[in-house]
C-alpha cells in the first residue's frame, strides 16, 4: 500500500522570500512614518492648543473671573486667572500661573512662527507679518465667557486675532493658523495646503 507524505514544509528560499518583503515594507513605513513626524506633530501642538483656548474660556465660565492665556515666548504659552479686571498680562496682578505650556518640550522643532510669504488665513488677501496677531499676545475671557478683546486691524469682522504655529524640522516648514472669532472666541483650525489655506 502505498502513503503520501503530506507533511511538506516551507523551503528555504520561500522563507528567504517572505522575510525580504517585510523587510522593504517595514523600511518604507518607517521612512513615511519619520518624513511625516514634523507634521504630525504640529497638527498634535495646534489642536492642544486650540483646546487650551476653550478650556481658558470654560475656566472663566467656571470661576465667573477673568481667564487669559498669554503666549510668553517663541515655544510657550500659559493660562492665569486674573483678579484684576484691568490686567492685561499673565501674573500681572500677582495670581498664580493655572499651567504653563512649552511647545519645545512636548513638540520639538514646533514654534509660533510661520512660513515666509504666506497669505493671512482669514482673508487669504493679506500677507501674515506677525506670527501672533492677539492684542498684547494675550487672549481674555470674562467671568460670562466672552473675549473681551476688539478685532485685530483689518482683520476680518468678528475676527480677534490669529496664531500661527510652524515645525523648522520640516522640510517646507509647514504652517497651522488658528483664528479666533467672535465674542466667545470660536477657535477655526486652518493648514496650509501649499498654495491655499484648508480647514
Amino acid at each position: 500500500m502505498n502513503t503520501v507524505d503530506n507533511n511538506h514544509g516551507f523551503s528555504l528560499i520561500e522563507l528567504m522570500v517572505v522575510l525580504a518583503i517585510i523587510s522593504v515594507m517595514t523600511g518604507i513605513a518607517g521612512f513615511v512614518y519619520v518624513t511625516r513626524l514634523p507634521e504630525m506633530r504640529l497638527d498634535n501642538a495646534a489642536r492642544d492648543l486650540m483646546g487650551d483656548i476653550r478650556q481658558t474660556r470654560a475656566l472663566a465660565v467656571e470661576a465667573n473671573s477673568p481667564y487669559l492665556l498669554c503666549i510668553t515666548s517663541s515655544t510657550t504659552y500659559q493660562i492665569d486667572r486674573v483678579t484684576d479686571s484691568s490686567a492685561t498680562n499673565c501674573s500681572s496682578d500677582g495670581t498664580p500661573t493655572v499651567r504653563t505650556t512649552d511647545l519645545a518640550v512636548d513638540y520639538p522643532g514646533v514654534t509660533f512662527g510661520y512660513k515666509s510669504g504666506l497669505k493671512d488665513c482669514t482673508n487669504n488677501t493679506d500677507t501674515i507679518d506677525d506670527a501672533v496677531a492677539l492684542s498684547g499676545n494675550n487672549l481674555i475671557f470674562n467671568g460670562a465667557g466672552s473675549s473681551v478683546l476688539s478685532a485685530q486691524p483689518g482683520a476680518v469682522p468678528q475676527t480677534l486675532g490669529m496664531i500661527y504655529l510652524t515645525n523648522n524640522d520640516g522640510d517646507d516648514h509647514p504652517t497651522r493658523c488658528l483664528s479666533v472669532r467672535g465674542m466667545i472666541g470660536l477657535v477655526k483650525y486652518a493648514k496650509w495646503s501649499g498654495s491655499s489655506w484648508e480647514g
